[in-house]
């Protein structure tokens, strides 16, 4: 499958924001949980690392996480 650095950048949000709920609602245990957590942050880091637009540095404009979501949403009209 592949994704747009749009969606990587979506993605990597979304992950973290539920990335400490999930690790306790799957794991038995506090040691199973810091298992979770460690993948949940290494999918974050490719996540983030492919998310990584380099035509996007230094621009000041259509930069925000907004304008990400926008961008995304025209792409499946």
């Amino acid at each position: 499958m592949n994704i747009t650095k749009d969606e990587a950048r979506i993605l990597f949000f979304a992950l973290e924001e539920i990335k400490h709920e999930y690790a306790e609602k799957i794991a038995a245990n506090k040691n199973e949980q810091r298992e979770a957590l460690t993948a949940f942050e290494a999918l974050a880091n490719k996540l983030q690392t492919f998310s990584n637009d380099k035509r996007r540095t230094g621009r000041k404009s259509l930069n925000s996480f907004a304008d990400t979501l926008k961008r995304v949403a025209d792409s499946y009209k």
